[in-house]
């Protein structure tokens, strides 16, 4: 088509970095938001604004076609669909969309699948005027009593960290930002170890909260300082062990705490090897190892 309007030019102002003692040139470094996910520099937004004006252009043609094969694939989905029931405790936990909704609804059923139904989280409700919204890791405690739920309100991939009072339904006053949006509970069902993320929204460290206390007075128990390792937080299937996994795409190491010890210092379970990659797991008393240590695709 060569009546397409131009596409808006980004100006070229070079920055240079040194790495390695290597001189590397970026001019479009000022493209980036030093206070990002909030973009307040006039001259950024102005751009962007420019290319989606352009883009709104280039495609308004084609507007009745996109909204045909929209209509299309929209008519191919099942959308008021509910998730298989999940079984915890005496609960009986899902997740249902309801027609014509963006986000699910999730609920809970006490005793009996097909029993009385208890909303635990609305996301249409809670994504409401927002630009934005993603919810993150939904856990409750080991009596339910308490929900520890994850929400990034901007893009950033930076979740808050919330808690719920299941019984009432009202949050608590706890919140704990820059988090990786994924909680594991100890035993006891008051601590909350989780995963925060360093500039560069790398998961770097794990650290250890306690109910009713304010995120600044949260302990760390794990750091990775190696940029290219990321950590991860899990417990095992018979839920007796919280685990910390650590590795990149070849190298991998996993340290473990008793779930009913909250205080309890995480302990190398498998030491870091190059090349080698781990996954722990506890059950009937024993820890179970997956490793590549022998052979590419694994052993017991």
């Amino acid at each position: 088509m060569t009546d397409r309007p131009a596409p808006p030019v980004a100006a070229e102002k070079p920055v240079e970095t040194i790495v390695h003692g290597e001189t590397l040139v970026d001019p479009y470094a000022w493209l980036r938001d030093p206070a990002y996910p909030t973009v307040e520099d006039r001259e950024i937004l102005a751009y962007l604004e420019a290319e989606n004006a352009h883009h709104d252009a280039v495609m308004a043609p084609l507007a009745s076609l996109a909204e045909t094969l929209f209509a299309e694939m929209r008519g191919r989905i099942k959308e008021d669909e509910s998730s298989v029931p999940v079984r915890r405790g005496d609960w009986w936990w899902f997740r249902k969309f309801e027609q014509g909704a963006q986000y699910p609804w999730h609920g809970r059923r006490r005793g009996a699948i097909d029993g009385p139904v208890e909303t635990i989280l609305d996301e249409v409700a809670m994504a409401e005027g927002k630009a934005y919204f993603d919810l993150g890791g939904v856990e409750p405690n080991r009596d339910q009593s308490l929900l520890a739920y994850a929400v990034d309100e901007d893009g950033s991939e930076r979740y808050e960290l919330r808690f719920r009072d299941l019984a009432t339904g009202e949050d608590l006053a706890d919140a704990i930002p820059n988090t990786q949006g994924a909680a594991v509970w100890s035993a006891d069902g008051r601590t909350v170890f989780y995963a925060r993320l360093d500039e560069n929204l790398r998961p770097s460290s794990v650290w250890r909260h306690r109910i009713g206390t304010a995120a600044a007075e949260d302990s760390c128990v794990n750091e990775e300082k190696d940029p290219g390792f990321w950590l991860g937080i899990g417990e095992t299937s018979d839920r007796t062990q919280i685990v910390i996994a650590v590795g990149d795409k070849e190298t991998s190491a996993v340290s473990i705490a008793p779930a009913d010890q909250p205080d309890a210092p995480f302990v190398a379970a498998i030491p870091r090897f190059p090349g080698r990659q781990v996954e722990v797991d506890h059950a009937h008393g024993w820890f179970y190892v997956k490793t590549d240590d022998r052979h590419r695709n694994f052993r017991l």
